[in-house]
């Protein structure tokens, strides 16, 4: 499961950036747009390497003895990690103005959203009333 998750991951990106490169300007954004898109993908770019510096390859390689992380980043949203991709993807399209790649990042956030539904259910059996209390206190995507 861990190496299909880094797979799809990869496949993704390359996707991704190809559909950006490919579909370039295909709206017209003003410059302040463009900018502003550019410091959202910076934004989600920061928000995922600190998800990843807090769980470092537990995210592709769970640990199954591994206890519940909720500090840093973890401690004001259960998944940064997805929360980073997401406006990366979102700051990206903006900035090379390509509706196909903005349709595209909303179309991840929907994927994202399932794929947290999903691993919920893991960590909650996993870690049984501690990851319910952590989903009382912590939001799952926005602080």
């Amino acid at each position: 499961m861990a190496v299909a998750h880094l797979i799809l991951g990869l496949v993704n990106t390359f996707f991704y950036l190809w559909l950006c490169m490919y579909t370039y300007n295909s709206y017209p954004l003003s410059l302040v747009i463009r900018i502003l898109g550019m410091l959202i993908f910076l934004l989600g770019a920061d928000i995922f390497i600190g998800a990843v510096s807090v769980i470092k390859w537990q995210a592709y390689l769970p640990d199954k003895s591994a206890s519940l992380k909720d500090k840093g980043l973890y401690s004001r949203v259960r998944h940064p990690m997805y929360l980073g991709i997401f406006l990366s993807t979102l700051g990206l399209s903006l900035t090379f103005a390509s509706k196909y790649s903005f349709i595209y990042s909303l179309v991840l956030l929907v994927s994202l959203f399932l794929l947290s539904l999903l691993e919920e259910l893991d960590l909650s059996d996993r870690f049984k009333d501690e990851y319910k209390q952590y989903q009382k206190k912590v939001p799952r995507f926005f602080p």
